[in-house]
């Protein structure tokens, strides 16, 4: 599998994935997310921010901040969500609020010239960290510092852990996972290597006919996974410092090992405010 999978899987075959985004599961979890993002943003002071969404599919996260209030700039290296991103928000007219640019995140400083700076940035959704490499997700987070106001947040929410796919690996090993997703169902089947951190999925898409099931398409993609402490590491490499780590952006109950990463972040310049790093 070649080393930049993300334009085949989410450009290239972009109308396939759609299944999985435009679901309505996904879109409430991306409401109820949101909402709680929100929550957390003006619990620390920002009634309105200006919050900027990477990778941001089809807008399922942004579009409901921008209902709640926020002004959003969504960025995506696939034109087909941006398209159907754009018809949304004009649809439920917060087209002022929610704007969405065509972007490959390596080079985000550069796309967003003009709109910057911003609150908070979100990566959502085990989103473009862990797409490349080691020293890419540090340039990245490196260039989203350029765009971010020195007060601001960094937000890392819904991550796959490292701890918990490896510990998975390890229980249920070779295992298969059937999602519904509305009249779509998804088989996914990961193959985790401890050697590298990396999680390879194929994913096999079907459609249902009645109570039968045919074949739609079949893609894969490689995701670099991180424990919170690699992540807490990668991060201060681009001058991140780590703010805390919950369970979830719902309850806020502190991180646990076996479960998603949800944690915030701010530049390492603001060592009175922290409070998860040492």
């Amino acid at each position: 599998m070649e080393q930049d999978w993300t334009r085949r899987f989410f450009v290239e075959q972009a109308d396939m994935f759609l299944a999985v985004m435009e679901s309505a599961e996904m879109i409430e979890r991306g409401q109820r997310t949101a909402s709680c993002i929100m929550a957390y943003l003006r619990d620390e002071g920002l009634e309105n921010p200006r919050i900027l969404d990477i990778g941001c599919g089809t807008g399922r996260i942004a579009i409901p901040l921008a209902c709640n209030g926020a002004t959003v700039v969504g960025i995506d290296l696939s034109p087909r969500y941006i398209e159907i991103a754009r018809a949304k928000a004009e649809r439920l007219g917060v087209s002022d609020r929610a704007r969405f640019i065509v972007c490959d995140a390596r080079r985000l400083d550069e796309c967003l010239r003009g709109f910057e700076p911003f609150d908070a940035a979100l990566f959502v959704w085990t989103t473009v960290i862990g797409y490349y490499d080691r020293e890419t997700d540090i340039d990245i987070l490196r260039r989203v510092k350029k765009v971010v106001k020195s007060d601001g947040y960094l937000i890392i929410a819904e991550t796959a852990s490292k701890d918990f796919i490896s510990f998975l690996s390890n229980f249920v090993g070779g295992a298969k996972w059937f999602t519904e997703y509305g009249e779509y169902v998804v088989v996914e089947c990961p193959r985790f290597n401890p050697a590298t951190g990396e999680c390879l999925t194929t994913q096999i898409f079907y459609r249902r006919h009645g109570k039968d099931l045919r074949f739609v398409g079949e893609a894969k993609f490689r995701v670099k996974l991180y424990s919170l402490d690699e992540l807490v590491d990668i991060a201060r490499a681009a001058g991140w410092c780590l703010y805390e780590a919950f369970r979830s952006f719902c309850t806020r109950e502190p991180y646990r090992t076996l479960g998603a990463i949800n944690a915030v972040f701010r530049p390492c310049e603001l060592r009175c405010s922290e409070r998860g790093s040492t």
